[in-house]
């Protein structure tokens, strides 16, 4: 799936992402030339080179580029990097931009979120990523099992090694209007992205990561069980960026000790409020497994469902 950049034209650079602790050299909106589809130009740098996290996201996103919630990846341009000094990761352009300015936009407008319906989507659908990155299993069939009431188990293929994602915040929870079956939808699709800092349980076993360093891209989004990361340790930043969305910033509440409650006092569902408290547990082992997780969203999300239907559709402003 390699790609030359003449395949593209430059619509917009977007900047560097040093401030936000990533490799990037840029992020770009181009076109392609021949379909006129749009697509994200990410440009890594030569530490991401060098230190094989282009490469790791790349294989990532091949594994997973028919998923519905995680970002696609349409190409990839990493050979010319030592005469450009980056190289090009061309991927799907959602046009509503991410959750961060969700965010920013509530703030910049003084507003509030009207209840839970935007926080439990958000919660499903990277539920589905996540465990579909550990387990090796399709988004179809993991809906299936939780519709079911049932866990997903890890996928029995040798060939599949288990991801971790070790960067969840609101700025790589991107959202797109695009339908899958072509009807409406109440509140976007989210995809994840920026599989950068994310590695294989093959990386911890060969040395190729050490396996005592959690990801210090986003500080505040760090584990009590930092520096050393696990299966259950994205459940956690998981749980703190839905309790960014609940509290209207980009930054977790820090105040992580009883009587924390993990949701403003505005949001009533103790339901949602439980399975955040399971997810932020002190003790990683007592967090839920990616394979358990869109089980239990799905039993809690249905039963708020037949309380309050799909929730206030989110005003025309929310999204760019």
């Amino acid at each position: 799936m390699s790609r030359t950049r003449s395949d593209f034209k430059t619509i917009k650079v977007r900047g560097k992402a040093y401030a936000n602790g990533g490799y990037n050299e840029g992020i770009c909106l181009v076109q392609s030339r021949s379909s006129g589809t749009k697509y994200i130009d990410k440009r890594v740098g030569y530490k991401a080179m060098k230190g094989g996290y282009a490469q790791r996201e790349v294989k990532a996103m091949l594994q997973w580029r028919d998923h519905p919630n995680i970002v696609c990846i349409a190409g990839h341009n990493l050979k010319d990097s030592a005469r450009l000094g980056y190289g090009s990761i061309f991927m799907q352009h959602c046009e509503l931009g991410d959750v961060e300015g969700v965010i920013e936009h509530y703030m910049r407008r003084k507003q509030r979120l009207a209840d839970e319906g935007f926080l439990w989507k958000v919660f499903w659908d990277v539920s589905l990523a996540l465990a579909s990155l550990w387990t090796g299993r399709g988004a179809t069939h993991i809906w299936d099992r939780a519709i079911a009431g049932k866990t997903t188990t890890e996928k029995g293929d040798r060939e599949y090694t288990r991801i971790l994602h070790r960067d969840l915040k609101p700025a790589n929870f991107f959202l797109t209007a695009q339908s899958l079956d072509g009807q409406p939808m109440h509140y976007p699709r989210v995809v994840l992205g920026d599989l950068g800092a994310s590695v294989t349980l093959d990386d911890v076993r060969s040395g190729r990561v050490n396996s005592n360093k959690q990801s210090y891209w986003t500080p505040q989004f760090t584990a009590p069980e930092f520096p050393k990361y696990y299966t259950r340790t994205d459940m956690y930043q998981l749980a703190l960026t839905i309790q960014c969305v609940a509290r209207l910033s980009n930054v977790p509440d820090m105040q992580r000790f009883p009587p924390w409650d993990p949701l403003p006092s505005a949001f009533m569902d103790e339901g949602l409020r439980k399975l955040l408290e399971e997810c932020l547990q002190e003790n990683y082992q007592n967090r839920p497994l990616p394979g358990d997780l869109p089980m239990m969203v799905l039993k809690g999300y249905k039963k708020w469902t037949s309380k309050y239907g799909n929730g206030e559709k989110s005003a025309s402003w929310t999204f760019r």
